[in-house]
């Protein structure tokens, strides 16, 4: 600020570009080597339209403001502590929900280009565990939702399962992570489209989605301990956008079918 006060060497009330720069290197010099703050912050990307692609920095009382392009894009680094914190987070629409102890794991479709390269809305789908008494929130895994597959999540035991989708041609496949995070595993691959997911201790449920006018939607099963697909009930019809859904309760599975 003095630098830039005292740059009118002039003295005609107005400052050039090379005179605010001669100020400033002037006011820099004996300052000695900067000091890193945080390190391994990935700036905002051209790729991501926020606040016009800029990286944005503001001192608000101890803290640094900025943005980054992760998942929390807008963080506050504390200048005595060094600890960053995020102030935002990053979130598509939410798609699925399901709670198990003192997590809310749940699944959200973000807009952009894929992994398997198709783009447009919706086409990423995240899933995601929030800590309910800590109030932070992980990504578990993230893919494809280019088929347009149901967003259900569901939890048993210690995984998670979630289905990704890809076209060109039409897969569909219903996939588990851990719970804390790990690996992710693809437990199998079908070519009708998931619309419904559900769990109970023993199985893994879906509904497969079927068209024209012989459409045989139809409800499957496979033993989370690992095993062949079991078809629980066909012959369902084919389905219209809000038809269709299950539950699994005390041994027994409840359909809404057309009609």
């Amino acid at each position: 600020v003095d630098a830039c006060r005292n740059a009118d060497s002039g003295g005609d009330g107005q400052v050039t570009v090379d005179e605010l720069l001669t100020a400033v290197t002037a006011a820099l010099e004996g300052c000695g080597d900067p000091e890193v703050l945080a390190a391994g912050i990935r700036f905002v990307p051209e790729s991501r339209d926020v606040g016009g692609d800029r990286s944005l920095l503001v001192r608000i009382g101890d803290e640094l403001v900025f943005n980054d392009g992760s998942d929390e894009p807008v963080k506050a680094l504390h200048l005595a502590t060094r600890r960053v914190r995020p102030l935002v987070r990053q979130m598509g629409v939410p798609a699925g929900l399901a709670v198990a102890g003192d997590d809310l794991f749940w699944t959200e479709l973000r807009n952009g280009i894929a992994p398997s390269g198709c783009a447009g809305p919706g086409v990423i789908g995240v899933v995601n565990r929030t800590s309910i008494a800590q109030r932070t929130t992980v990504t578990l895994a993230r893919g494809d939702n280019c088929g347009e597959a149901t967003g259900d999540v569901a939890v048993a035991g210690a995984s998670v399962f979630y289905v990704a989708s890809r076209v060109s041609p039409n897969e569909y496949d219903i996939r588990s992570v851990p719970a804390t995070g790990g690996p992710v595993a693809t437990l199998l691959t079908t070519s009708r489209r998931i619309i419904r997911l559900a769990a109970d201790a023993t199985h893994l449920y879906w509904m497969e989605s079927d068209t024209g006018p012989d459409a045989d939607t139809a409800i499957w099963r496979r033993p989370l301990a690992g095993g062949s697909a079991e078809r629980v009930l066909g012959g369902i019809g084919m389905l219209i956008q809000c038809q269709g859904g299950f539950a699994v309760a005390d041994g027994f599975v409840y359909a809404a079918v057309p009609g």
